[in-house]
């Protein structure tokens, strides 16, 4: 039998609160709002979620706030059979929270605000020699919602083992493009492509895209894999054609989560050893059956589903 595939999320952990309307408030506007849910997510923990149950070992460093909803994430991601042991504790910042708007006539479309809070006293000497004692990982994943010299020192603790890193760039951080440059895999939707690509190719095509991301590029062996939402996905290296899956057409109820989803499937994937079409079209897969059920980090689906679907697809 032969081991789990292990991923290593170092990240945010977020206490989401989704208030669903029918349309998006105008400047100044009051609206009467249809539900308020209180739910677990941060990029960290929903791509951590979504790589365990894409079936990975999954081992989490973070850091919470000394608070109520500190206590409800750490359950909730121990209850996913997530490693939470380096998942540290603030007395002094509160959790972060994300204050989400769902528009249900807008297609599950979101405006988001998030409160770092914890998440920002992630330190480098918290990941830089303490994030492989004891195990290895096939593959760690790291975004842009902790210090930026956070994320560097982990890629350097992991670049020094040979595992597989990557990074997804979101929020869009220009400035940290030189940070980028160390990963083995880059992630990014088509917004955050021009924004590092400093707008080349904005309304472009997918042609266009692909070639934008392969300027980015900092060897030929790194990765750059662009999501295009129900377009699909690509993967592109310098000196290579990009690789493409179509996307899923599906009736979506909230697309908070969408993007963490398929990075976190694809990791899993990725260090389960799948060849790159397999792992892209497992992870569309499941950030396209996440989009129709409500949340971010609940509503990753199981490997079960995800294969069941795809295997119910027109060829």
């Amino acid at each position: 039998m032969f081991p789990m595939p292990t991923v290593f999320v170092a990240g945010s952990m977020n206490m989401d609160l989704i208030a669903s309307v029918d349309a998006f408030p105008a400047p100044g506007q009051t609206l009467i709002g249809n539900s308020l849910a209180t739910l677990p997510g941060g990029k960290g923990l929903n791509q951590a979620v979504a790589a365990s149950r894409a079936g990975a070992h999954v081992a989490f460093y973070g850091c919470l706030g000394n608070d109520a909803f500190g206590r409800e994430l750490r359950h909730f991601a121990a209850a996913e059979g997530i490693d939470v042991s380096h998942v540290g504790q603030s007395n002094t910042a509160a959790t972060g929270t994300a204050i989400i708007t769902v528009a249900q006539k807008c297609n599950g479309e979101n405006h988001i605000v998030v409160i770092p809070g914890a998440n920002h006293e992630l330190m480098p000497v918290d990941l830089a020699p303490s994030l492989w004692r004891g195990t290895a990982a096939d593959v760690l994943l790291l975004q842009f919602e902790t210090p930026i010299p956070t994320v560097a020192a982990a890629l350097a603790a992991a670049k020094a083992t040979g595992t597989l890193t990557i990074v997804n760039a979101s929020p869009a951080m220009p400035s940290a493009i030189e940070i980028l440059r160390r990963a083995d895999v880059v992630i990014v939707n088509e917004d955050e492509l021009v924004a590092y690509a400093l707008g080349s190719s904005a309304g472009g095509s997918i042609a266009e895209l692909a070639k934008s991301a392969a300027g980015l590029c900092a060897t030929p062996d790194q990765a750059w894999v662009v999501t295009l939402g129900k377009r699909g996905a690509m993967v592109v290296r310098s000196e290579t054609e990009a690789l493409i899956v179509p996307g899923f057409s599906v009736e979506a109820v909230d697309t908070t989560g969408a993007g963490d989803c398929f990075a976190g499937g694809l990791a899993a994937r990725l260090a389960d050893k799948c060849q790159w079409r397999e792992a892209l079209q497992y992870a569309n897969a499941a950030a396209a059956l996440s989009v129709t059920k409500p949340g971010a980090a609940p509503s990753m689906p199981l490997a079960a589903e995800v294969r069941g679907w795809l295997g119910s697809q027109p060829a």
